[in-house]
């Protein structure tokens, strides 16, 4: 197994969506949710709001788990990165709608466009 460009920073997506998933479901919504940028508080303020944090947690582990069978060459590395592309602009997407664009989506844009340069390359 060769570690070329497409497959680390599939690992790098990989591994950016599962720690934080997993610190939220064992129980450290602080931290997850200061790389947000909302405080926890006020994603427990309804059962609406906790509830899509837990949805974007799951799909995160989905998408975690994505690129970790990209990487151990178990399915193709181009849908694992399309499907990152798909979730960082659905992030931004929602986030932008309800907060304004901020400059920590940034780093999500950036990612989505190299996640999806990489995915249509191969």
């Amino acid at each position: 197994m060769s570690l070329d460009f497409k497959k680390g920073f599939t690992a790098f997506i990989g591994i950016g969506c599962a720690v934080p998933a997993f610190a939220l479901v064992a129980g450290f919504p602080d931290a997850v949710c200061a790389g947000l940028g909302v405080p926890h508080e006020k994603w427990i303020k309804s059962e609406e709001t906790k509830m899509g944090l837990y949805l974007y947690t799951v799909s995160d582990i989905a998408l975690g788990a994505l690129c970790g069978a990209a990487f151990m060459e178990k399915t193709s590395t181009a849908l694992a990165l399309g499907a990152a592309a798909v979730h960082q602009v659905s992030y931004v997407t929602a986030a932008t709608a309800v907060y304004g664009f901020r400059k920590e989506h940034i780093a999500s844009v950036i990612t989505a466009a190299i996640a999806a340069a990489l995915a249509l390359g191969e």
